[in-house]
């Protein structure tokens, strides 16, 4: 008798310790929605357990066993929706990205209660073009399980319904979700190495010009500015974000003095540091041109094309001031442009 029993109970033991899951079947679960701008594509399960949907207690021993769709979550999903919805593929291709997928089951007074919740993102071309959560519920007698189908293709059909509102304001007449872009601009106020960065409150002194100078010029001095350009962009979500930093700079290992004019210091610091005044005028003019711009097609042409037409205004209006002033000595003329510059820098504020 003894034997018996002990065979008995490892039986028991062997039946409890084998791995169940109950199968969710979508076969005959509705699926209303028709996406009109774009077809699923694929669907990845990225959740950190890929192996079940959750679990719930079945039988009447009330067991807990493992919920999972035929072929799993991804799998079964894929399946689902493509039995439901032929793919147009000249439609806007979506990849499902699922981030959460649970299910929980309790149990109340001669009731059952499913609570599924979803998160699940969508991407275009690598672009994550919407993140959607869901949650939602399904109660029912002694058993929830045929509920939890229905709950399932609910859940579908929010998702599928949600993205196509979004790239209904979000899509080109091309067909691919739009490239929206958000422009800030920075202009630096810190000096880096020999490149002295412009600033209204500290004027260009004599020691500033460390360059070697040129024994075949005739001219007193020379001024070597320009402006840094550069931009960065991260895209998330259909908008991409673009960062342009400029800096309006002194390059004092070029710029030079020749020891001749040491008498002359204060009226040639004059005419340099209006040449540096027109650079940090056209760094505004180039700031407000970028915020201004359209990025949302070939943003590195439109980029390059807005700075060079500014860097081509910037050396027009440098050589014309050299040219009416004749480097400086022209004291009325150049009287004349440092009040002209006065006038053009009270009309931006960027510096």
């Amino acid at each position: 008798m003894k034997n018996i029993l002990s065979l008995i109970f490892l039986t028991l033991i062997a039946i409890s310790g084998f791995a169940q899951q109950k199968i969710i079947k979508l076969k005959n679960v509705p699926l209303e929605y028709r996406p009109q701008r774009y077809y699923i594509a694929n669907i990845v399960d990225e959740r950190a357990d890929t192996g079940s949907l959750g679990t719930m207690r079945a039988g009447l021993l009330n067991k807990i066993v493992e919920i999972n769709l035929a072929n799993g979550v991804s799998q079964g999903l894929y399946e689902y929706i493509g039995s439901k919805i032929t793919p147009n593929q000249q439609l806007v291709p979506v990849t499902m990205h699922i981030k959460e997928l649970l299910l929980k089951e309790s149990a109340g007074f001669a009731t059952e209660r499913a609570d599924l919740n979803s998160n699940i993102q969508f991407s275009t071309n690598g672009d994550v073009v919407a993140e959607l959560t869901y949650s939602g519920y399904a109660v029912s007698g002694l058993d929830v399980s045929a509920s939890i189908g229905k709950l399932i293709g609910q859940m579908v059909e929010y998702n599928l319904k949600a993205v196509d509102d979004y790239l209904a304001q979000n899509i080109t007449h091309a067909g691919q979700p739009t490239d929206k872009a958000n422009i800030t601009v920075e202009i630096l106020s810190n000096s880096t190495g020999s490149q002295l960065a412009y600033s209204r409150t500290r004027p260009l002194t004599r020691s500033d010009f460390a360059g070697e100078v040129d024994d075949m010029s005739r001219a007193g001095a020379v001024t070597y500015s320009g402006i840094y350009a550069h931009y960065s962009f991260q895209k998330s979500g259909g908008i991409t974000k673009y960062k342009v930093t400029l800096l309006p700079y002194f390059e004092q290992s070029k710029s030079w003095w020749a020891d001749k004019n040491a008498n002359n210091v204060k009226t040639i610091l004059a005419h340099e540091q209006l040449h540096f005044d027109i650079t940090a005028y056209f760094t505004c003019i180039l700031a407000d041109r970028l915020k201004k711009a359209d990025f949302s097609n070939n943003a590195e042409t439109v980029f390059q094309e807005i700075v060079n037409n500014c860097e081509t205004e910037r050396n027009a209006m440098q050589s014309q001031y050299d040219k009416e002033t004749k480097h400086g000595m022209i004291a009325q003329k150049q009287a004349e442009w440092i009040k002209k510059m006065q006038g053009l820098m009270a009309t931006v504020n960027c510096l």
